[in-house]
């Protein structure tokens, strides 16, 4: 059937509409007629599917339309970066009741920016599943990737031809240091084959060989990040979010930081240099060991670290906290961590976020006591439909 795109999801899909019900087609754009089959009719919406793949110019990928990696390719990057906008304004206005005329957003590099990866691994295959699917789809490379962890892929493809009881490979690189960690059944000795070509292996949450940490350079600090901590994808648009966050510091007269969901330490330690004090909060074990370690090799002293939950930390810590950071995970803050944040009634809140949905909920709360000072996008996942932000929370 032939259809008209009007506009797009919050996904970046198109919608159109058919015998009056609301249908979504990836990687279309608004004004394209196309032909479409239908693979999915709920009682509410369908999701329908293009029957020939557009050949958009800003297509870079041979995979956009089978794979689940990317969802708005079909687009320019400057279209992307309008996406973005749009999206944001639409969430904030809708869910938290924040009306703003405009809203600014930072490019970053468009392919070639992701440190971090995991492939899935049947047999002799290696790759990610197609779009709302199990089925495994053998790519020769993923354009989201950093160069290394291509030229590491390729590697893995060759090795797995012999070792077919893999089921799962997690790729992290940076700068000169990478870092595999294999799920499945395979000889220990087998993964000496890696030795040349990264800095460390596991296997089934085992060391084979390597330090347990690999190291990066953010501005003038080192850090080392283990295999299970949290960590920016996208080195350069984590550069942009933490020059921001540095900046709105710098800014302001503060003595005392409070950085929950810290991770490995990163905000903590950078922002260390422009107040007295910093405390980081954070529930994974293994981030804060990461976190102490940055703090060593950093020779920073004013900084300290615990492990625990942000509401735990909350509910017991009473001494002044001239500004709170938070970046907790997709699902943003629980319930009682904003009704706490509340009654800290501290002067200001910076608030990441990698969903807006999440933060739109979240705002919509803390406007109680807070006034939004600004906010700023961060394009941390080009090519999808995610999008960081950066608020600045006053307290009224």
């Amino acid at each position: 059937m032939k259809c008209n795109i009007v506009s797009y999801d919050h996904f970046g899909r198109g919608i159109t509409y058919i015998n009056g019900k609301i249908t979504f087609i990836k990687g279309v754009r608004i004004g394209d007629e196309v032909e479409i089959e239908l693979i999915k009719d709920k009682k509410k919406y369908s999701v329908g599917r293009v029957k020939e793949s557009k050949n958009y110019s800003s297509i870079f990928c041979p995979y956009y339309y089978s794979c689940g990696g990317c969802q708005i390719e079909q687009m320019t990057y400057q279209e992307q970066l309008e996406f973005k906008k749009k999206k944001a304004l639409d969430i904030l206005t809708r869910y938290a009741g924040i009306n703003l005329n405009k809203i600014d957003i930072i490019p970053s590099k468009e392919k070639y920016y992701r440190n971090k990866v995991i492939f899935h691994i049947e047999e002799d295959k290696i790759g990610f599943y197609e779009e709302e699917s199990n089925k495994l789809l053998d790519i020769d490379k993923c354009y989201l990737v950093n160069d290394k962890i291509n030229e590491i892929y390729l590697a893995i493809k060759e090795f797995i031809k012999e070792n077919r009881n893999l089921k799962e490979v997690m790729i992290r690189s940076f700068d000169t240091e990478s870092m595999l960690a294999f799920k499945g059944k395979c000889e220990v000795t087998n993964l000496y084959y890696f030795k040349d070509k990264v800095s460390s292996c596991y296997l089934n949450d085992k060391l084979v060989f390597g330090s347990d940490k690999i190291k990066t350079k953010i501005f003038a600090m080192d850090f080392y990040v283990g295999r299970d901590a949290f960590f920016q994808v996208n080195s350069k648009g984590l550069e942009s979010i933490y020059r921001e966050v540095i900046e709105i510091v710098k800014n302001k007269d503060i003595n005392t930081i409070l950085d929950l969901y810290c991770g490995t330490g990163t905000i903590s330690l950078l922002v260390s240099p422009y107040v007295k004090k910093v405390y980081g909060v954070e529930i994974v074990k293994e981030a804060i060991v990461d976190a102490n370690y940055n703090k060593k090799v950093n020779n920073i002293s004013n900084t300290e670290f615990f492990c625990m939950d942000a509401k735990d930390f909350l509910e017991k810590y009473n001494k002044e906290i001239d500004m709170i950071i938070v970046d907790p995970p997709r699902s943003g803050l629980s319930n009682s961590a904003r009704k706490l944040l509340l009654d800290k009634k501290c002067n200001n809140i910076i608030y990441i976020s990698c969903d807006l949905m999440s933060f739109a909920r979240d705002i919509k709360e803390l406007s109680r006591e807070y006034e939004i000072e600004s906010i700023k996008l961060v394009d941390e996942f080009p090519n999808t439909y995610h999008c960081e932000s950066v608020t600045v929370l006053e307290r009224k």
